[in-house]
């Protein structure tokens, strides 16, 4: 989803490789343990006191058992199904949109719950406050197989070609300049102050 970084990773030409994210060798340190995904998934115990519907999920899966309880085919629907369901869903006599994510999340899971989710979600739960219906299409609108991708070299190849290119194309990079102003030049270029 990130275009402007993509097309620039493919203009500058720079190295990049499948990023594999969700496999089974995804860590996670769950008070002082460490675990895989692949341990989760295969039903290991977890240092938590899950309730029963869900002992064997995941930290994210448990999310996802959440917010299918207020959006049952949450999983399926098109971003036009969305739309609808962002503008016309009441949740106890509220429009959907105007609960907070965490709000929503924290009605249903109480104590190591919510705990659970919390520690092994990741950056899943820290959308607790954007709106619930954005929130939740968010992670499951239209995202149903994303490939990742990362530079071969790590992220800092990114700036570093963008840099170099620029420097062989005739720009000038100032390190450690603070910039005050943006001009139009006479020639039609631009004049950094």
């Amino acid at each position: 989803g990130q275009k402007i970084v993509f097309s620039l990773v493919d203009h500058l030409g720079v190295p990049n490789r499948p990023f594999p994210f969700g496999g089974p060798e995804n860590l996670f340190y769950l008070r002082g343990r460490r675990m895989t995904l692949a341990d989760i998934t295969a039903g290991k115990p977890v240092p938590y006191k899950l309730s029963p519907r869900f002992k064997g999920l995941t930290p994210s899966g448990v999310l996802e058992a959440v917010f299918k309880s207020f959006v049952p085919n949450a999983t399926k629907l098109t971003s036009a199904q969305w739309l609808k369901v962002q503008r016309t869903l009441k949740i106890r006599g509220r429009p959907f949109h105007d609960y907070g994510t965490g709000e929503l999340v924290k009605s249903v899971l109480k104590g190591d719950d919510w705990q659970y989710a919390h520690d092994g979600g990741g950056y899943l739960v820290n959308f607790s406050h954007v709106n619930a219906a954005q929130g939740i299409a968010d992670e499951f609108g239209g995202f149903s197989d994303p490939t990742y991708r990362t530079p071969v070299d790590g992220y800092q190849s990114l700036p570093e070609t963008l840099a170099r290119k620029f420097t062989e194309a005739g720009g000038n990079v100032e390190m450690n300049a603070r910039l005050r102003r943006i001009d139009r030049g006479g020639d039609g270029g631009v004049v950094l102050r």
